[in-house]
């Protein structure tokens, strides 16, 4: 079991092997709310969530975050995985699929008072 969780507006990482008795932490993923996890049968996990530094309700300076392992979390990327994604403001609520092939990144882009789902998919090798 694989456990995103948000701490003072930042994300952190927990594991647990025993169905969820103890956990072990993975450590911090980066700024940001609302993280998202999904995972394989091939140990690929994918956790993601809001990305910003400075004030939680202003929309424009958020990214999509995104912190990507193929191994079991033994290596992984993050926390913008998804390459330009940490220079694309006014994204918000990072949501993550995972299939054994591929992986889709979801998010809602904002500008001004229009909103506008977006996606994302890369294949997994």
């Amino acid at each position: 079991i694989y456990m995103a969780y948000q701490l003072k507006q930042e994300v952190h990482l927990v594991r647990s092997t025993d169905s969820g008795k103890s956990y072990t932490y993975l450590g911090a993923l980066g700024n940001g709310l609302f993280p998202h996890v999904d995972g394989n049968s091939a140990g690929t996990i994918a956790i993601a969530w809001e990305h910003f530094k400075g004030n939680m309700k202003d929309n424009s300076i958020k990214t999509v975050g995104l912190s990507l392992s193929l191994d079991g979390w033994k290596t992984n990327q993050g926390p913008h995985a998804i390459p330009g994604s940490d220079t694309e403001f006014g994204t918000m609520l990072g949501g993550v699929s995972l299939s054994s092939q591929d992986i889709d990144v979801f998010w809602i882009r904002t500008n001004g008072d229009l909103r506008e789902l977006m996606h994302r998919r890369a294949f997994l090798n």
